[in-house]
């Protein structure tokens, strides 16, 4: 599997959520969008489809995975963490932390959540380009100095 060139305002520098959250939105509008799994790889294995999570991991790690599938990548996770709390926190209106222990549960609740709302039979490929920039610039906003979420 070839790696998916990471956006170049990325590149050497360490990618805040907001970061991510914008990658996600330009790799959709670029590669295309998709519901019922983190990916559809059936005509593009290496950049395919992919939903709003799917989106996400791949800006922050430049590789189609899930959570289970990161462990692995360790230096990324945190912020793949960061940028999909700030989604929740931004669709559901709270700034509720997850109560959980290890960070892979993080991800995999977070693919659960979002998930749900990207998989809305009304959903729109504008509405979770939207959100996730939307996200981006509230993260921003929040954490005008770039520091964690």
């Amino acid at each position: 599997m070839n790696a998916i060139a990471v956006p170049a305002t990325l590149v050497g520098a360490e990618p805040t959520p907001a970061d991510l959250l914008r990658g996600a939105a330009a790799y959709i509008e670029a590669h295309g969008w998709h519901q019922g799994a983190l990916y559809n790889r059936v005509e593009n294995p290496d950049t395919p489809p992919a939903c709003t999570v799917g989106a996400v991991y791949i800006t922050g790690c430049g590789l189609p995975v899930a959570a289970i599938d990161m462990i692995a990548v360790t230096d990324p996770l945190g912020h793949i963490r960061d940028a999909l709390h700030a989604l929740l926190g931004h669709l559901d209106g709270t700034d509720r932390p997850l109560d959980l222990d290890r960070l892979e549960d993080h991800l995999v609740a977070y693919e659960l959540h979002i998930g749900d709302w990207n998989d809305h039979a009304d959903r729109t490929i504008t509405q979770v380009t939207t959100a996730l920039r939307d996200a981006a610039d509230e993260w921003d906003r929040r954490n005008p100095t770039g520091g964690a979420a």
